[in-house]
């Protein structure tokens, strides 16, 4: 029996224009427990397959495309991509999956898809590389919302500068056609 997928969207109104935020909803809609699966800086939604074909038949998933990455919008300029706006995103797709709004007042969401209709019994964050360290920032900042935190390939040592760096360094790649801009 296939596995039930369906793609979501949430609208961010920010002041200099609005932009989309694409996710998929994956699995059982009435399963207690909740996967809320948040990929790495160059990841996309993509990289949780494996966990998804595992975990599908017995759970509700929903995974993220961060700003920029898979179908969601690019920020306006590259000083756009803060751990700010990261986390302005996680909190805006953690109100969309549980339908529990998270302290957000800067942003309005307009979603078409799927949002909880039923209450939540356990939500867990599954995070890879910079989505786990969102996960650890939201799991010191408001614990009660959360089930668990599984946290993969997380360097929480590594300072938000060499981040940058290694974005700067592949966004000159791509422009000097290094790499594949895809």
């Amino acid at each position: 029996m296939p596995v039930r997928r369906k793609r979501f969207e949430l609208m961010v109104f920010e002041p200099q224009r609005h932009r989309l935020l694409v996710g998929e909803e994956i699995g059982d809609p009435d399963a207690a427990h909740l996967f809320l699966c948040l990929p790495g800086l160059l990841e996309t939604r993509a990289s949780f397959e494996e966990f998804v074909s595992h975990m599908g038949p017995r759970a509700r998933i929903m995974t993220l495309d961060w700003c920029g990455r898979g179908d969601s919008d690019r920020l306006t300029s590259a000083h756009d991509y803060r751990m700010s706006a990261y986390l302005s995103d996680l909190s805006l797709f953690y109100a969309h999956a549980t339908g529990t709004l998270l302290d957000q007042p800067r942003i309005r969401v307009s979603g078409r898809g799927t949002a909880a209709q039923e209450p939540i019994t356990s939500v867990h964050l599954v995070g890879t590389s910079m989505g786990g360290l969102l996960g650890v920032f939201l799991a010191s900042h408001a614990p009660k919302f959360l089930g668990g935190l599984v946290l993969n390939d997380v360097g929480p040592l590594l300072p938000w500068s060499g981040v940058f760096s290694l974005m700067t360094g592949i966004s000159s790649a791509k422009s000097m056609g290094l790499m594949s801009s895809s």
